[in-house]
């Protein structure tokens, strides 16, 4: 049986793919939801996941890749619906599921699976998602954004009526100044540890003592000998190549002269041999024309066909 995954928005994949990897015991690949559809008719009994994410936290990631507001809230409520009709419409085999609690609770997202007819699904072994370094200001900006906007409510409404049941996870009081303050100072000592790992793992890979360089040094030089022969014989195959391409055109450009020139003959002949039918027909009636006893016939017919009238 085979699993069919939608996400949005489709980069919290890959805080989602370890999770799904040790649940399902395979590499379970993500669709578009434009093309969803298609999917589940090529694999009939199939299994469909679709993950969400909801606005306000959807809207942290957008402002932390730089998103523009106002036209990312659009593409996450035209997505959002699209998942949930299409969950109306497959609702036997689909499991609408918010990513953020579906992380924290792999066993309840295993447990769903076994109720749609997938026996495999196991949390045992179900490895935590990765998590994402948004900034709590992000979400607290996020949050401020959405505030009034009644769609955005109205949709999250019915994810929340449709959803598999998941607990929620913790609750931030992005209203108070010092639990903000708290909070960014950690996200900040997070972010600073990651840049100094990066660093030194750079610094690593940077240093290489000196015989490792020589070493690789050595070891390229055969490759690039190898290399270099290759495309010395695939330049001389290219040169023959050319010269006898060259050679069959001027074989043609002859060809093509000799016809021209046969054609000419044949025209100058035709020529000729019709210019003495022409001269021997004008001068045949200049004859006629010129003799008595002919113009005296013309004439007598002329005067029959006046009588006749």
């Amino acid at each position: 049986m085979e699993i069919i995954v939608c996400a949005f928005p489709p980069g919290r994949w890959k805080t989602l793919s370890p999770m799904m990897r040790d649940l399902t015991g395979a590499d379970v690949a993500l669709r578009q939801m434009d093309t969803l559809a298609e999917s589940v008719r090529r694999a009939p009994g199939s299994i469909v996941l679709l993950f969400f994410t909801r606005a306000a936290t959807a809207l942290a990631d957008g402002l932390h890749l730089s998103a523009e507001p106002e036209q990312f809230m659009l593409d996450w409520q035209t997505e959002i619906k699209a998942m949930l009709a299409f969950y109306r419409r497959h609702r036997s085999q689909t499991l609408l599921l918010d990513a953020e609690r579906a992380c924290a609770s792999p066993d309840i997202v295993a447990a769903g699976l076994k109720r749609l007819g997938y026996d495999h699904a196991s949390a045992n072994q179900a490895t935590p998602c990765l998590k994402e370094q948004i900034s709590i200001l992000e979400h607290w900006l996020a949050r401020r954004l959405l505030e009034g906007d009644v769609t955005t409510r109205l949709v999250e409404s019915e994810l929340e009526a449709c959803a598999l049941p998941l607990p929620a996870g913790e609750k931030i009081d992005l209203d108070d100044p010092k639990t903000l303050w708290a909070r960014y100072r950690v996200d900040r000592r997070a972010a600073s540890k990651s840049v100094e790992t990066l660093k030194s793992t750079a610094d690593t890979s940077s240093s290489k003592p000196p015989q490792q360089v020589v070493t690789a040094e050595a070891t390229e030089t055969p490759a690039k000998d190898k290399q270099i022969e290759a495309l010395t014989a695939e330049k001389i195959d290219l040169t023959e190549e050319n010269e006898l391409l060259l050679l069959q055109l001027h074989q043609v450009q002859e060809e093509l002269e000799a016809l021209f020139l046969q054609n000419q003959e044949l025209q100058a002949k035709a020529n000729l041999s019709s210019e003495p039918m022409a001269k021997q027909e004008g001068k045949s009636a200049a004859k006629s024309s010129s003799n008595p006893l002919i113009r005296y016939l013309r004439h007598g017919r002329k005067e029959g066909h006046r009588s006749k009238r």
